[in-house]
């Protein structure tokens, strides 16, 4: 049956956990950018893993051949996101994914502005799992990573603005695309494991096991992270599924993020 618009009043569409291969993972995220940019849905905030773990690159990320052959190294498939950014081994970690028109008008059309009041949404989500404290901190500053003289290609040895740190170490990694209209942005948080990726810096990086001192399970915090949606935008999320359309177009993109390269 064809999705209905939600009735509740200021409620947004939520997309609850999925586990599935990187090409449709990324699939999804396109599809449901598409049918919002066309104001068929609300905006969606999704949850999802990865099966198999995989390596993502920015839309925009080159490879060069020392690159390729590390990463093949670790033998997982590569996908190419539709957002800009670096490398990301995906290992285990939770990714979310927030979609909005930007007629909506409660998101800048500065970039990094709108990194920074999607990071109070995480941030609100960590205080409510009950991390919080002077360590806990939204990044306030683009910085540019250097490394033996050239720039890293792994996402989790930057620290952009809006990304969320402890203790100066990095625990949600973002990214975000305009396209039609409608920003995207989807990020990886650490939950149990680094994301070991050849030339990951260890001491950059920290996941909520390290925090916490024992293992998280994606269903525990993600009531959370949705409350610090709910609190930053001021509305109620209805967990719904994909529209009819949406899985159609999403099994058709499917096909041609397999197909896409690494160059």
């Amino acid at each position: 049956m064809p999705y209905a618009l939600c009735t509740m009043q200021n409620s947004w569409r939520l997309l609850l956990l999925s586990e599935n291969n990187p090409y449709l993972n990324m699939a999804v995220d396109e599809a449901v950018l598409l049918a919002h940019s066309q104001k068929k849905t609300q905006p969606t905030l999704r949850f999802y893993t990865w099966d198999p773990p995989c390596i993502s690159l920015g839309y925009f990320q080159k490879a060069a051949e020392e690159d390729r052959k590390k990463w093949q190294g670790l033998n997982v498939p590569f996908v190419r996101r539709l957002s800009g950014g670096r490398a990301v081994f995906h290992n285990h970690d939770l990714t979310y994914s927030f979609t909005i028109h930007e007629d909506y008008n409660l998101l800048p059309k500065n970039i990094i502005q709108s990194c920074q009041i999607i990071g109070q949404c995480l941030y609100k989500g960590l205080n409510f799992f009950g991390i919080s404290g002077k360590l806990l901190e939204i990044n306030n500053l683009r910085q540019r990573a250097e490394k033996k003289g050239r720039e890293t290609k792994d996402c989790f040895n930057v620290f952009s603005s809006g990304e969320i740190l402890y203790a100066r170490r990095k625990l949600i990694g973002s990214a975000q695309v305009r396209k039609k209209g409608v920003i995207l942005q989807h990020g990886s948080i650490l939950m149990n494991y680094p994301p070991v990726l050849g030339n990951t810096e260890s001491l950059r990086t920290i996941t909520l096991k390290e925090i916490l001192g024992h293992e998280v399970k994606p269903e525990e915090i993600i009531p959370c992270i949705i409350k610090g949606f709910e609190n930053i935008f001021n509305v109620k999320f209805e967990n719904v599924c994909l529209t009819d359309e949406e899985k159609k177009t999403a099994k058709k993109l499917e096909l041609e993020y397999r197909q896409r390269g690494i160059t």
